[in-house]
């Protein structure tokens, strides 16, 4: 998928001529403007469906409300997403929802008030509040990364791929006694469902001890090491930041030491896992940006077309994992 920067280097000239070219802004040189436009026929770019969302904007303004703050993903994912929108000359709003679903509405109402012209959003819970406020307002809407209303537009990661991913590489390392660390949500994420695919694909039966979920708030370190005492996993798939740093934490205290004594494969990849250099599933951030903004103009041309787009992610190999 073609972007504006790919044509900025293919043309020889800036994001912003870019830009000025698809806007069809006076001020850009007629041998520039046709450089920039054959870069753009080349590369199969398709500026034309932006500029006349662009036209018939009303604020310039994309909306995004995030359901956890702590979550570096999706704040690569609004960093990244506001640099693209740069180049269209639009602004994020960005307003973070802490996993409350009051919250959550409030902000949508908020968003409305500030006639953004599309919202992005990741659900953190099922709301029928929200989605009859959603279904009452012209301005459209795009779930990311979970799908929790089927009729709203969605993009989200193949979690269950992700963590099937995960559990093969330590299964195809011996490991047998793999632990899924989740947080505990009002929803299903799948990845218990990938989890258990790749156990059955290589003949290892499911136990009900294997898959833990934790509370979102608070200190899990103790739970986690009664459970390791009890259960004694050689292996682990941690998911979310804080349930991350908890498990390395009590693995310090209790003198375990990875990939020594247990094998980790984080999900998702961040500073930490490339720090201690742990093995992680991955996502192409701006691959997936790039999605969400040609998904996010063609909506706003076309509201009536419905989409549930679903990105794969990958295995970002480092020394984590021990052959046993």
């Amino acid at each position: 998928m073609s972007t504006c920067i790919d044509v900025a280097k293919r043309a020889g000239v800036s994001r912003q001529t870019v830009s000025r070219v698809i806007n069809n802004s006076p001020n850009v040189a007629e041998e520039t403007r046709n450089r920039v436009l054959k870069a753009i026929e080349e590369l199969s770019y398709r500026p034309n469906m932006l500029a006349r969302s662009l036209k018939s904007a009303k604020s310039c303004s994309v909306g995004f409300v995030i359901c956890d703050p702590l979550n570096p993903f999706y704040i690569k994912i609004a960093n990244s997403l506001q640099n693209r929108l740069n180049e269209y000359n639009y602004r994020l709003v960005v307003l973070f929802a802490n996993e409350d679903v009051r919250e959550e509405g409030n902000f949508f109402n908020y968003m409305y008030e500030q006639q953004v012209d599309i919202v992005l959003f990741t659900p953190s819970e099922y709301s029928n509040q929200i989605e009859r406020l959603i279904q009452r307002h012209q301005t459209p809407v795009i779930q990311l990364f979970r799908k929790i209303y089927p009729t709203i537009n969605s993009i989200k990661v193949d979690d269950t791929y992700g963590t099937y991913l995960a559990t093969k590489e330590l299964l195809k390392s011996g490991h047998k006694d793999i632990l899924l660390i989740e947080p505990a949500l009002p929803f299903e994420t799948g990845r218990l469902e990938g989890f258990r695919q790749a156990l059955e694909e290589f003949g290892v039966p499911y136990r009900p001890w294997m898959f833990l979920t934790l509370p979102t708030n608070g200190q899990n370190e103790a739970t986690l090491s009664a459970y390791f005492s009890e259960h004694k996993p050689t292996a682990a798939i941690p998911v979310s930041k804080s349930i991350e740093m908890q498990l390395l934490n009590m693995l310090g205290e209790n003198a375990t030491q990875i990939p020594n004594d247990v094998s980790v494969i984080f999900y998702d990849d961040n500073e930490v896992a490339n720090l201690i250099k742990v093995t992680a599933i991955d996502h192409d951030i701006e691959y997936i940006t790039a999605l969400i903004v040609e998904k996010l103009f063609s909506n706003l041309e076309h509201p009536e077309r419905s989409f549930h787009s679903v990105v794969k992610p990958k295995l970002l190999h480092r020394s984590s994992v021990l052959k046993l």
